[in-house]
């Protein structure tokens, strides 16, 4: 069973480290696998892979997995921090302010207000929250006024 908020580590070409901590735009990492896993734990017959009962549990299972990042985050000691980033819209890209944050969750919070996915990663550093809606992707990076994220202090 893949369990969630866990990290996933990703070797660049550079021998650098890149950190996803959440990934909905891949289920984070939940397979129909997954699924009749659960199934079998609950005395539940699995339905087939592509049944509504599937899609539910991988949206609930999803949402779950960003409550918990979110929880995670409530704890988290970082603040004050600043996002800056881009807009992904059909007409183009643009950037916006720099804005100054108390806490980590408010700064999250604030990157995905509207996004229907989400993706955070932590590399160099930087925490880097992708955001995914109808026009496109919007990417953030969130700093620390002081200082870099890292991977053992981040949860």
């Amino acid at each position: 069973m893949t369990y969630l908020c866990t990290k996933k580590v990703k070797q660049q070409k550079n021998n650098r480290k890149m950190i996803t901590y959440l990934d909905t735009y891949n289920h984070d990492g939940l397979t129909y696998e997954d699924y009749k896993e659960f199934c079998e734990d609950n005395d539940i017959t699995p339905e087939a892979e592509d049944s509504q009962d599937f899609y539910n549990w991988l949206a609930q299972e999803t949402e779950f997995s960003v409550e918990d990042f979110r929880d995670n985050l409530k704890y988290a000691k970082f603040g004050p921090v600043s996002v800056s980033g881009r807009l992904g819209l059909w007409w183009g890209s643009p950037s916006i302010e720099t804005t100054k944050f108390d806490n980590i969750l408010d700064a999250f919070n604030a990157c995905v207000s509207d996004a229907w996915d989400v993706i955070v990663t932590l590399d160099k550093g930087i925490l880097t929250v992708q955001a995914l809606h109808h026009d496109g992707r919007n990417v953030f990076t969130i700093h620390r006024e002081h200082g870099y994220f890292w991977p053992k202090y981040l949860f």
